[in-house]
């Protein structure tokens, strides 16, 4: 079973410019694929999952014993990444790593069951509130959760994107806007997808994405990307016709594809 990691084009802009080690999420992701790949059998593992146990998988059972191990090692995880100031997004950083891990797995549905009915029993046990998740249960297919992924991943490292973004010169500003390119693009789907089938699948990315990416740090972005489709796609999500945020004389920016956008994950309808 693969390693979990960040969204393939913010990993690799991010290994470009050095900032890879900086984004929490991906040093959290490192430290549990680097020290909870295996655990020993917790008692709480084995009653939630003991009426069930001719049909649960040796994979599953696994995860249970690591999902445990985490819970419990919690304040440790944090103290081994620095970063307590997450600590409040160690549930859900927790749910993208777990979901992410079995995403492959034709029987994923049944494996992530068991691992959740597992982790609501060893949550009930655990005396220590600070270890206690809440799970968050992806319900979605995979293409779905693979937009929310990475809009999800995007919005944790926009801080630090931001600041190289003001302090990047000319030579690495493309690189930079073509990524954002990708994620304005993303985002324009999602909510174009998500209005017309009436679908709150990624309402809080959605959300998030709106509370993030203000009118002024978007005024940043269109400064420093010009010429890109940028603009059309926020402004269209704001609803709010183009012409109120351009130049006299100033056409409807064309939708140019990057090779970023080419690869983005086509997003089928929801019947």
């Amino acid at each position: 079973m693969s390693e979990v990691t960040l969204e393939t084009d913010l990993k690799k802009l991010a290994e470009n410019n050095n900032f890879l080690n900086d984004v929490v999420i991906y040093k959290f992701y490192n430290e549990l694929n680097t020290n909870y790949v295996n655990s020993e059998k917790y008692d709480a593992c084995i009653i939630a999952i003991q009426n069930n146990i001719n049909n649960i998988s040796i994979s599953s059972r696994k995860y249970c014993c690591i999902i445990d191990s985490i819970l419990k090692n919690k304040d440790n995880i944090l103290k081994s990444i620095e970063e307590d100031k997450m600590k409040d997004n160690f549930c859900l950083y927790l749910n993208y790593w777990v979901f992410d891990k079995f995403k492959d797995q034709k029987i994923r549905y049944e494996i992530i069951k068991y691992v959740y009915s597992a982790e609501d029993t060893m949550n009930e046990s655990n005396l220590n509130s600070n270890s206690k998740c809440l799970n968050k249960t992806f319900n979605v297919d995979e293409k779905y959760f693979k937009n929310k992924k990475k809009l999800f991943e995007f919005l944790e490292a926009f801080d630090i994107i931001n600041k190289k973004l003001k302090e990047t010169g000319n030579s690495k500003k493309n690189e930079y806007c073509n990524y954002l390119q990708s994620i304005f693009s993303l985002y324009y789907v999602m909510k174009q997808e998500s209005t017309c089938n009436n679908s709150s699948i990624y309402k809080e990315e959605i959300d998030k994405f709106g509370i993030t990416i203000n009118d002024e740090v978007f005024s940043l972005i269109k400064e420093k990307c010009p010429g890109s489709n940028i603009e059309f796609l926020y402004t269209t999500n704001r609803d709010k016709e183009i012409s109120n945020r351009q130049e006299p004389g100033v056409s409807r920016l064309e939708n140019n594809d990057t090779h970023f956008t080419k690869e983005m994950v086509n997003i089928p309808k929801i019947l």
